[in-house]
């Protein structure tokens, strides 16, 4: 279930990032004067969206191995 939610957090991150990078996009086709602050935010949100990535990643490392501890805890006492 764990793993479910990272996925539903990760889509909407990235969903976010997708609506920030057609803003800048925009920004730039259009020439407007505040296309600096909108690559700045971009790569804020580029860089948010990475960090919590490599922390979910790790999340999700600590429950795999936590589950294959317990089957072989299981393992152990069933014999």
């Amino acid at each position: 279930m764990a793993i479910a939610v990272w996925v539903m957090r990760f889509r909407r991150q990235l969903i976010a990032l997708t609506k920030w990078c057609e803003r800048w996009e925009r920004d730039c086709n259009l020439g407007l004067e505040n296309a600096p602050a909108s690559i700045a935010n971009s790569r804020l949100q580029i860089e948010n969206l990475s960090q919590l990535y490599r922390q979910q990643l790790q999340t999700v490392d600590r429950i795999q191995s936590f589950r294959a501890f317990l089957s072989i805890l299981r393992a152990v006492v069933r014999r």
